[in-house]
């Protein structure tokens, strides 16, 4: 089945892999909705309800079915928009009056919280790699969502597998560095999704910042005294979410154009 780009991204967008089943990509389409649908679904079994406490805006009633339909409004979750829309599909009604309870944290809330906003940032990496596949393009040194993806775990190792090593791991260690430096101002609590919902989601971007936070920093209570630079802190971590972003971005135009001819090569002579 031939799609277009455009309609590559928007179908992957809407229900991750199915993209990649009509452009012929069988195994890339089941390993797509396995690492957004899967991720999604364990994390939500624990949170349940819970996640919708984490939305930046309560919708009116007469908007409820725009936004269980395309739940943007929970970030980065409903960027895996499929997934959204069946957990805001089987919210409990009541749950709308009872923002209390929404309130109360359960236990493994915090890795469970990693495994649904890492769902989201897949949907968008599987979005692209679906885009990427529909142009027909050229065979790359390293496809460019690959890239981007290596980036997201490991800033800089998307340009360094897309042979710019320096570069990569000098931007990787600016974004570790920053991060580093917003835990340690906010003693931890520089990425808390309880307290910096808005926050949490630009310094998920940055994915082993939030297996950090998942694993140890979030269980910590905030009890006592406040760090006096906490705000500083939060700032800092979700900046370094968002450097990523940019790393994450570059990584995938420097592997896009690795695989792309030049004006005197012939595309299919391209490497």
């Amino acid at each position: 089945m031939s799609l277009s780009p455009r309609n590559a991204t928007l179908l992957s967008l809407v229900l991750p892999g199915s993209a990649h089943l009509a452009l012929g990509k069988p195994v890339r389409g089941v390993v797509a909705m396995v690492t957004t649908l899967a991720l999604f679904f364990i994390g939500w079994s624990v949170l349940r309800d819970r996640l919708w406490f984490f939305q930046y805006v309560a919708p009116p009633g007469f908007l409820k079915p725009v936004f269980a339909l395309l739940p943007l409004h929970l970030l980065p979750e409903g960027l895996n928009v499929a997934a959204a829309a069946v957990a805001s599909f089987l919210r409990a009604p009541e749950s709308y009056a009872t923002e209390r309870l929404m309130r109360m944290p359960v236990v493994g809330e915090h890795w469970a919280m990693m495994l649904t906003g890492a769902s989201g940032v897949m949907s968008v990496l599987w979005a692209a790699d679906a885009h990427w596949l529909a142009r027909a393009t050229p065979t790359a040194r390293v496809a460019p969502a690959f890239a981007a993806f290596a980036s997201w775990l490991v800033p800089g190792l998307g340009h360094a597998l897309a042979g710019q090593k320096s570069k990569g791991w000098l931007m990787g260690a600016a974004v570790a560095i920053v991060f580093t430096l917003g835990l340690a101002i906010s003693s931890g609590h520089g990425v808390d999704r309880q307290f910096f919902g808005l926050w949490w989601s630009g310094a998920a971007l940055f994915a082993p910042g939030l297996l950090v936070v998942s694993l140890w920093t979030g269980p910590l209570q905030l009890v006592n005294e406040i760090p006096p630079l906490l705000d500083f802190g939060v700032a800092l971590c979700t900046c370094a979410g968002l450097m990523n972003a940019m790393v994450i971005s570059d990584a995938y135009s420097v592997a896009e154009r690795g695989s792309l001819p030049t004006a005197n090569e012939p595309a299919g002579a391209a490497a």
